[in-house]
């Protein structure tokens, strides 16, 4: 299928975090990416993240997908400004 890397899912107290979401850059835009978390999705009720705020095509990518920015943050281990995003079921 080309994808390189993967969805990794760690468990939370009461959530899900998505922790890495990585396609390889020559399978980019071909539906890979809204495949794996529309897997997770579906097992799942509420699921977060953290993107750097310099990744736009990323951001664009997860708002498509239907997360929110929540909070700002920075990551410890490189100093970059990252968005807490989140994705919550519609119960409908």
């Amino acid at each position: 299928m080309g994808i390189e890397g993967d969805n990794h899912l760690s468990k939370g107290a009461s959530h899900e975090y998505i922790a890495a979401l990585f396609i390889d850059v020559d399978e980019q835009n071909r539906g890979f990416g809204k495949m794996l978390l529309d897997h997770a999705k579906k097992d799942h009720s509420f699921l977060q993240l953290k993107v750097y705020q310099k990744n736009e095509s990323a951001i664009r990518f997860y708002e498509k997908n239907g997360f929110l920015i929540t909070a700002d943050s920075v990551d410890p281990a490189t100093s970059e400004k990252e968005y807490v995003m989140e994705w919550r079921q519609r119960m409908w």
